[in-house]
């Protein structure tokens, strides 16, 4: 999006309307949490 504030509209509009008769939820992306490395298996 250009900018915020269009963003927000979107989202706000979007959020919980109807897609093929379920309702949606629509959030801002968010950069995904560093995991920890996965434990060796043995």
């Amino acid at each position: 999006m250009p900018n915020d504030a269009e963003a927000n509209e979107a989202i706000s509009n979007l959020n919980e309307s109807s897609l093929k008769g379920r309702n949606i939820r629509v959030n801002e992306a968010k950069p995904k949490e560093e995991r920890p490395a996965p434990r060796p298996r043995y």
